[in-house]
């Protein structure tokens, strides 16, 4: 049977809105300082994956203090995700998340929740993969091999956890 549970963490959409509304509100300010926790995988829906991959074109590269309406339109046709945003409930998100009314730090806050959680979503999918090789272990391996697959993180994965530690999940 299973070991690991097929479950994962429940996303937090009002934290990830919070974080692209922070973005569009405060422009490079929010972004320099949520970017570094954050990538497009951090987010668990499809439409706020790309408003991130938007944010991200303008704001790596300008130094906005918003994000205008032109200026999102052309970066999502730059970044390939104009027609993912381009349907009626895509646009009123967009207007929504725009819309929204919050402070610079709760910005800062919002990116440390979603961090955590594609922190934890990402462990829990390196623990699936252990639990998977370990059930593949037939008794003719070594016990620093199994010792290796019970530890599950491949180099890049053990850089990864590094990386969010030292970026502030902890915070």
């Amino acid at each position: 049977g299973r070991v690991v549970s097929e479950k994962m963490p429940e996303p937090d959409p009002a934290a990830e809105r919070g974080v692209l509304a922070g973005c569009f509100r405060y422009g490079r300010e929010a972004y320099l300082e949520v970017a570094p926790l954050l990538t497009a995988d951090s987010f668990t829906d499809d439409a706020y994956a790309a408003l991130w991959a938007c944010v991200e074109h303008v704001l790596s590269r300008q130094d906005l203090g918003r994000i205008d309406n032109a200026t999102f339109n052309s970066a999502a046709r730059a970044v390939g995700v104009h027609t993912l945003l381009s349907g009626p409930q895509e646009r009123k998100l967009v207007q929504a998340i725009v819309a929204m009314d919050l402070e610079l730090d709760a910005v800062v806050r919002h990116a440390r929740v979603v961090a955590r959680l594609a922190f934890a979503r990402g462990l829990l999918r390196s623990i699936r993969g252990a639990d998977e090789a370990l059930c593949a272990v037939t008794g003719h391996e070594g016990p620093d091999h199994i010792l290796a697959l019970a530890e599950g993180l491949t180099t890049a994965e053990r850089a990864e956890v590094a990386r969010v530690l030292a970026e502030g999940v902890r915070a």
